[in-house]
């Protein structure tokens, strides 16, 4: 066998194999899709597993028998997360810190309304501009795949 066959072999058993994993974890969990955030704490508990059977394999433990088996696992997992992206369901979430400046933006106008506060005609349209520009660009990301 040619080292290019021998290459292309390995790959395609590993895929085989990141495929078959990829299998379990849908029989388990049913599709998945999860913000990146939450893909990325998923991925770094698997990769953590992974760094676990690493440090096994080299200074010794039960669980360096296991590092194959821990990177395939890392690698459906990252296959999943474009499985995700590629659905379109990623989902998109306000952070804390854009809900509350679009709950301050709306409470100075609403403030302005009731007189309780003093804005020139200027500033109250920047601030209805930052909130209108604000819930558009969020409403985009949520649809956006």
């Amino acid at each position: 066998m040619s080292e290019g066959k021998c290459a292309a072999a390995i790959i395609e058993s590993a895929l085989e194999e990141v495929l078959a994993e990829r299998m379990r974890q849908n029989a388990k969990w049913g599709e998945q899709n999860h913000d990146p955030i939450t893909w990325l704490a998923i991925l770094t508990e698997e990769v953590g597993e992974f760094s676990e059977a690493a440090l096994h394999l080299r200074f010794g433990g039960p669980k360096a028998a296991g590092l194959r088996a821990e990177a395939v696992q890392v690698a459906a997992v990252a296959l999943q997360i474009v499985e995700c992206i590629d659905r379109g369901k990623m989902p998109f979430r306000r952070t804390v810190l854009e809900s509350a400046l679009l709950i301050s933006l709306k409470r100075l106008v609403a403030a302005e309304s009731a007189s309780k506060w003093k804005f020139d005609a200027e500033e109250i349209n920047e601030i209805e501009a930052a909130i209108e520009q604000a819930d558009t660009v969020i409403a985009r990301a949520e649809l956006a795949p």
